[in-house]
């Protein structure tokens, strides 16, 4: 075969489109990057958890993406910058004002820039990418709307927002169920163009191991998203965010009982039903590789702790293995 044919061969499967939320899906967006080059991966970012705070844009799912890609991420956390000092939100706290939703010196930096852009005039997606190459990144972060699209969750006493159920209520609340709402109140918002035109280059469209409710589903609740994915027409895969029944990170389990998602694999059957034809699951789930397949879906069973880069690579290897 010829060096042209190669590269023909290889530019069939590329570029992968990955749909992502925080700390669980950037471990497998920063495996890809390390393999892959910037014209390879397209990463499309959950803004449904995105928040106000002092007259400030605050994207926490987003930046959590940036820190960890450039390398400046809490390791410890995993959301944040390394090496923070918190002197604002002391200087706040001794004037009065309860700031629940703790912001560094050096993670306001991010919201103000990202603010200043946005009341330029700019786009989110504008505003991200200006923001993803002053921390040095090639690699495409793209919002999944220049839209506010809001993940409200309701409790029995109150509708509450993402992050005041996440950080200030520390996911205890009962979710009865979760809604989402632009400003207008609206439950349905557009994608930004560059998604929609993301979804036209593609070959591949991965889910990241992110919690489906809260990060995957704002991203397919836009208009036209989930058909366009159902139609695709190249291959969809889904990484599992649990194993064992347990997950690897946050409340998926919990909010999964308590929408009544089984929180198995079958219960993510339920979830993407329709959206991907590949599940990669752990081994230690290959009791329900029958029911998987019977869904239509092949199972491919892989080791799911990214705990280690070298972990989050062999993952990334495995899936450009998959696609063809």
């Amino acid at each position: 075969m010829s060096l042209m044919s190669i590269k023909m061969s290889l530019n069939k499967k590329f570029p992968i489109l990955a749909l992502s939320g925080g700390v669980g899906g950037v471990k497998l967006i920063q495996g890809f990057t390390k393999i892959l080059s910037p014209d390879q991966l397209i990463t499309i970012v959950n803004t449904g958890d995105d928040e106000e705070f002092l007259g400030l844009r605050i994207c926490p799912d987003i930046d959590t993406t940036i820190y960890t890609l450039s390398g400046q991420s809490n390791k410890k956390t995993g959301w944040g910058l390394e090496k923070e000092s918190w002197k604002i939100l002391k200087s706040l706290e001794k004037m009065g004002i309860d700031q629940w939703f703790k912001i560094g010196d050096k993670d306001l930096v991010t919201h103000l820039i990202r603010t200043h852009f946005l009341k330029s005039g700019k786009t989110l997606t504008e505003t991200t990418n200006k923001i993803r190459k002053l921390y040095g990144l090639k690699f495409k972060i793209l919002p999944m709307s220049d839209e506010w699209f809001k993940t409200k969750l309701i409790t029995k006493n109150k509708k509450m927002s993402f992050q005041e159920y996440f950080v200030k209520e520390k996911s205890k609340p009962v979710i009865n169920s979760i809604i989402w709402e632009n400003d207008n109140q609206k439950n349905i918002s557009n994608p930004s163009d560059q998604f929609k035109e993301s979804l036209k280059l593609a070959s591949s469209i991965v889910f990241c191991p992110s919690n489906p409710l809260l990060s995957i589903a704002p991203i397919i609740k836009l208009k036209g998203i989930k058909k366009k994915i159902q139609n695709f027409e190249g291959n969809k895969i889904m990484i599992s965010p649990i194993r064992s029944g347990h997950a690897f990170k946050g409340p998926t389990i919990k909010i999964m009982n308590e929408l009544n998602y089984d929180p198995s694999p079958l219960g993510l059957i339920k979830f993407y039903k329709g959206l991907c034809n590949i599940f990669i699951l752990d081994p230690e789930d290959y009791k329900y590789k029958d029911d998987i397949i019977k869904e239509g879906i092949k199972p491919i069973f892989e080791p799911l702790e990214l705990t280690t880069l070298d972990d989050k690579i062999r993952m990334a290897k495995k899936i450009i293995s998959i696609i063809n």
